[in-house]
């Protein structure tokens, strides 16, 4: 009997023991799939799939569940692809949800609801148009019709601020289910007739037209041209622009006026000092006074030595050409133009090579195309450094300043384009290292929305940089919303500190 029950214990000890081993093991597994997994989600930048073990036994442990939100379809699919191939697993359960936007018919429900409450419903019309006309006496009215009452606001505010508040007569009407892009054209009309004398536009779906008349050539060639670059690609554009038939003045035995000169020329110079000389020739008395009052505002009456002679006979677009170069030149720390009958030719220093690029696209845009233009534009030149000084720069000048944001929005305020300048710079002193652009927020509002707007807030930072010649192929925007705080969500400081954008240097760790 005792020897029986000796047997017995020995048999249950075996047994615990065989237990503690095998759940040793089975958690050594476990930690060990986790592990090899979390690597793997964040070399792919899948930081949203969580990883968890189906079960205790031995079996199990080899079961992978996932969940999370993809952004897409193929994201999920990503995802249960990479867990299939890591060493160990034998099946994986994949519990991810896409994520799937609310449609945007319960919003315009919503929006039209709303504006039942306070105004009776307008049946959106078809076609659907705006009207808008601006007379000689400065005068604008606007008819047709908008989205919504945000989209009558903004373009009532816009009239208001370019024509007076007292030229303005707003006969808009708010109707659901205008086409896209609607505002911005709309918005886009109303800034030119503001460089009109008189004039006006009409949007019918998508047949944008603009009709005005210019006291100048020039300025109408612009115009049209401004137009056709900056109309949204949805419309399409027919321009009316007229001006006055240039006359070419004929010069008798009788002038009395300086004499034709040959070549028709004028020199404007700047000094280090920010001195400004301009000698040569205009047309009259009212361009050349039109030219000095121009130099003084920029450069200040004590700074402007006015040299110029006036003679009848300027190649056309004379007075516009030269004001072009006096406005260049304000951007230079020095230089000079110098216009020779139909040859227009500046020189000029600035301090970065950005600045450069920008003020030689800015004269090749504007000048007139009566004229050929050459540019000899210098900046001081980038000195390529290694990776790391790169990302040490970005840390040091962020931690002066931050890039700020329009409130709730992915719209950098302006205050912060300087700022921009000197990332710029600073990415060009690495030009062959790749930069992730991360956006952070705070935690107020849910994950999902915080992780949407930090990444738009970084794509918004990643469309400046290109557009200042940054490579697009050196920049990646990442929104990891709040999910890597550096201080505290519960004050006020604290989220303001994790409100930021940071840039991380490729291979500078």
């Amino acid at each position: 009997m005792r020897k029986g029950l000796l047997l017995l214990l020995g048999v249950i000890l075996i047994a615990i023991l065989s237990y503690f081993c095998f759940m040793g093991k089975a958690n050594g597994i476990k930690e060990n799939l986790v592990s090899q997994s979390q690597i793997a989600y964040k070399d792919k930048q899948l930081d949203w799939v969580n990883v968890d073990i189906s079960g205790q036994d031995l079996e199990m442990t080899r079961n992978l569940v996932l969940t999370g939100i993809a952004p897409t379809k193929e994201k999920r699919q990503e995802a249960e692809l990479i867990a299939q191939n890591i060493d160990g697993v034998m099946s994986v359960d994949n519990q991810i949800v896409i994520d799937t936007p609310k449609p945007k018919v319960v919003e315009e429900v919503a929006e039209v609801k709303e504006i039942v409450a306070t105004a009776p419903v307008v049946v959106p019309p078809s076609p659907y148009t705006i009207d808008v006309e601006k007379d000689k006496s400065n005068k604008i009215t606007l008819r047709g019709y908008v989205e919504n009452a945000e989209e009558h606001n903004k373009l009532v505010a816009k009239a208001k601020t370019l024509f007076g508040d007292e030229n303005v007569i707003d006969e808009l009407k708010e109707a659901s289910g205008s086409p896209v892009s609607w505002g911005d054209s709309s918005m886009l009309g109303l800034e030119k007739l503001a460089v009109v004398d008189y004039g006006k536009f009409n949007i019918s779906d998508k047949d944008f037209n603009f009709e005005g008349y210019v006291g100048a050539e020039e300025t109408k060639s612009r115009l049209v041209s401004s137009l056709k670059e900056n109309l949204d690609n949805n419309y399409i554009g027919t321009y009316n622009v007229t001006a006055p038939e240039v006359k070419v003045a004929e010069i008798t035995d009788n002038d009395i006026s300086v004499p034709v000169p040959s070549p028709y020329t004028i020199d404007v110079e700047k000094d280090k000092s920010n001195k400004i000389t301009l000698r040569g020739y205009v047309e009259n008395a009212e361009e050349h006074n039109k030219l000095v009052a121009k130099a003084k505002t920029l450069f200040g009456d004590e700074n402007v030595i006015d040299e110029l002679k006036e003679a009848s006979g300027s190649p056309v677009s004379w007075g516009d050409s030269s004001m072009l170069g006096l406005e260049k030149l304000a951007v230079v720390d020095y230089g000079k133009f110098n216009i020779s009958d139909k040859d227009f030719n500046f020189e000029g220093y600035v301090g970065a090579e950005e600045t450069k690029s920008r003020l030689v696209s800015n004269l090749k845009e504007n000048l007139d195309n009566n004229y050929i233009g050459t540019y000899n534009v210098t900046a001081p030149e980038v000195k390529i450094v290694k990776s790391l000084s790169c990302q040490k720069q970005f840390k040091e000048l962020l931690s002066q300043e931050k890039i700020l944001f329009e409130y709730d929005k992915a719209v950098i305020k302006k205050e912060s384009y300087a700022l921009l300048d000197k990332v710029i710079e600073i990415a060009n002193k690495c030009p062959n290292s790749k930069i992730e652009i991360e956006g952070h927020t705070d935690s107020d509002g849910s994950k999902k929305y915080n992780q949407k707007l930090s990444f738009k807030r970084a794509n918004a930072v990643k469309k400046y940089l290109i557009k200042s010649n940054v490579q697009s192929d050196r920049l990646k925007a990442i929104g990891y919303g709040e999910i890597k705080p550096i201080a505290t969500n519960k004050t006020k400081e604290g989220k303001e500190q994790n409100r930021r954008i940071e840039f991380n240097v490729k291979g500078a760790e």
